[in-house]
């Protein structure tokens, strides 16, 4: 495989060699990470995360076409639907909604409270949800902030979930709000704060769209890449280039321990109560071992946030 080259890329740096070679460390890199996570208290129950994976970036997304071809072919001359009837962009299964936040979990620090949430969204309103923002941006996909709002509706859902659930639909033209990515369009390599709020967001959207239009690739090799520079030096992971270093493409590239490393990354957002006590807890074990600096001051939890983005007054955190 090719090396990585040095300095790391940045956003501005990108190019279709660059990103095929983070591409090509996707798969090990999460191999790496599914090797050294925590295993779950019941393994045969949960998935494993590249099992997750493939739901994520494969089995669901190729659903939500599948139903797409269903409604076209059995669609009629019939005047247009209004968004809230229209099914015939796709939409989620309430299953579909919890594989992807459990995808999503797994790659971070486990939030139990996070997953009750979302379960708690009954079916039919899952599936009615988000037919209608599928439908809203299918009309807009320029714009993503209407149909990421009515998203932002469900239970536990805030514009991180939101970006997530509206990817998967669109993975050419939508981003992922992860950590790793919005540090990268920062180039602050993930150490600034975030508040996982509509205008980042707005910062990882146009960041992408940019480089989607230079670099001529969809927003999901984009998230990719960012994800696999953001494991360099994150939970005792790095990238090693190794080779003769003659540049004639025998160079190869290893995914291993870290001699050291920096700030501990990944998912900021947190579950509430005693469970953010738990996810803190986890993460200075991390920093601890790693001997990283103290990590950021963390922002309000993703799922405690209304659906502009604001954060609620405590006595409300249960209101959604």
């Amino acid at each position: 495989m090719p090396s990585i080259p040095s300095p790391l890329p940045t956003l501005s740096t990108l190019t279709p060699a660059t990103l095929s070679a983070l591409l090509a460390l996707y798969d090990p890199t999460l191999a790496h990470l599914a090797a050294t996570k925590r295993a779950p208290k019941s393994p045969s129950a949960a998935p494993s995360l590249p099992a997750l994976d493939h739901l994520r970036y494969t089995t669901i997304p190729a659903r939500i076409r599948a139903r797409r071809a269903d409604a076209s072919s059995s669609s009629t001359t019939s005047p247009a639907q209004p968004p809230e009837d229209d099914h015939t962009h796709g939409w989620l299964e309430k299953d579909e909604l919890e594989t992807l936040v459990a995808w999503k979990l797994t790659r971070g620090h486990p939030r139990p409270a996070l997953l009750g949430l979302i379960r708690s969204n009954a079916p039919a309103l899952v599936r009615d949800t988000t037919a209608r923002a599928y439908a809203l941006f299918a009309a807009d996909t320029t714009d993503p902030f209407p149909a990421l709002k009515v998203l932002a509706q469900l239970r536990g859902v805030g514009p991180a979930t939101a970006s997530l659930l509206l990817a998967v639909g669109w993975p050419g033209e939508v981003p992922f709000f992860a950590d790793e990515l919005l540090g990268w369009v920062r180039g602050d390599g993930g150490r600034g704060r975030v508040r996982y709020d509509w205008r980042e967001y707005g910062e990882v959207w146009e960041g992408v769209r940019g480089v989607r239009g230079r670099v001529g690739v969809g927003a999901e090799e984009v998230e990719r890449g960012a994800w696999v520079l953001g494991r360099v030096g994150v939970e005792g992971m790095s990238i090693l280039g190794v080779g003769d270093g003659d540049g004639d493409g025998n160079e190869e590239v290893v995914v291993g321990q870290a001699g050291g490393a920096g700030e501990a990354g990944g998912e900021e957002e947190m579950e509430k109560g005693k469970g953010k006590r738990k996810a803190g807890g986890e993460i200075k074990d991390v920093e601890r071992s790693l001997k990283v600096p103290r990590r950021r001051k963390m922002e309000p939890l993703e799922e405690e946030k209304a659906a502009d983005g604001s954060v609620p007054r405590r006595s409300s955190r249960n209101k959604h």
